[in-house]
């Protein structure tokens, strides 16, 4: 196995996150072929293969995201049709190789988005086929050869980072942007279980109000059944005044009554002693 796919099977299992794939230096055993970068890289956007000892391109994987391919320093003289696989290609870079001759360019013709070449240090630019400019009318849709446009004007930076809004799997930047990410979810969990908490106390609050005019309300029952009671008392206690008063009124009712019978008594025995006395009277008057 080329050691090349030590790298690649460490990041297999992710294949479908990876962006980026660098791997310069690595022996691909000649033939992209034997490299196992498999269909599985969907989102893959930048290979690099740069001194890699290729030299066939044969059975190139399709990769519909790959929008940079940097092949420098190897030893591929042909077989660029299998590069068609990668609609999405805008930077080749394939300084340094064996590439002779214009129409082993032509096969990139159909790449409609390829905007960036590099061929510095190819046999085809020192021939006299009239590069540069024979290669711009070759490929109309480039912008770029060797980093200067048909004119000679320097390539910007800013153009060259023909993705800058993506960026490698697993970088700082993109460890920072997850630490960012899982802070403003941190916050917003806060937020969220704060926005609880206070609709729980609110809750709470309106359950103690009810349960002080609950309380109030029991309250001011117990107050009238108070007054209902002292009413009750106060007139239990009239009652028992007027029973009382009753009973003494009675009382001297009967009183009097008994005075009048003694004195009425008295009246009788007085008229009887006096009839008595006239009898004796009588008795005692001589015939």
């Amino acid at each position: 196995m080329p050691p090349v796919n030590e790298r690649i099977d460490m990041l297999a299992q992710d294949a479908e996150e990876v962006i980026e794939l660098q791997l310069d230096n690595c022996n691909s055993g000649g033939a992209i072929a034997d490299v196992n970068i498999s269909e599985k890289f969907t989102r893959l956007k930048r290979l690099h293969l740069c001194n890699s000892n290729l030299r066939k391109l044969d059975k190139f994987p399709a990769l519909p995201s790959l929008r940079r391919l940097e092949l420098a320093d190897n030893r591929l003289d042909g077989g660029l049709e299998n590069l068609l696989s990668l609609p999405s290609l805008k930077t080749l870079n394939l300084a340094g190789n064996r590439i002779k001759d214009l129409k082993t360019l032509e096969p990139l013709k159909e790449l409609e988005e390829l905007t960036t070449l590099d061929l510095l240090e190819n046999p085809v630019c020192t021939s006299d086929s009239g590069y540069p400019d024979a290669i711009f009318d070759l490929l109309p849709q480039l912008v770029y050869l060797d980093e200067t446009d048909r004119e000679g004007n320097p390539m910007n930076e800013d153009e060259d980072e023909d993705d800058g809004d993506e960026r490698e799997l697993g970088s700082d930047e993109d460890l920072d942007e997850y630490e960012e990410d899982d802070l403003d979810e941190i916050v917003e969990d806060e937020n969220a279980d704060a926005s609880e908490l206070g609709l729980l106390d609110e809750e709470d609050e309106g359950e103690a109000l009810f349960d002080n005019l609950d309380g109030e309300i029991d309250a001011d029952e117990q107050i009238d059944d108070d007054n209902d009671d002292d009413d009750d008392d106060a007139d239990s206690r009239e009652r028992s005044k007027r029973t009382h008063e009753d009973d003494a009124a009675d009382d001297l009712g009967e009183s009097d009554g008994r005075e009048k019978r003694l004195k009425s008594d008295r009246s009788d025995s007085n008229e009887i002693g006096f009839v008595d006395d006239e009898l004796d009277d009588i008795e005692e008057a001589p015939l």
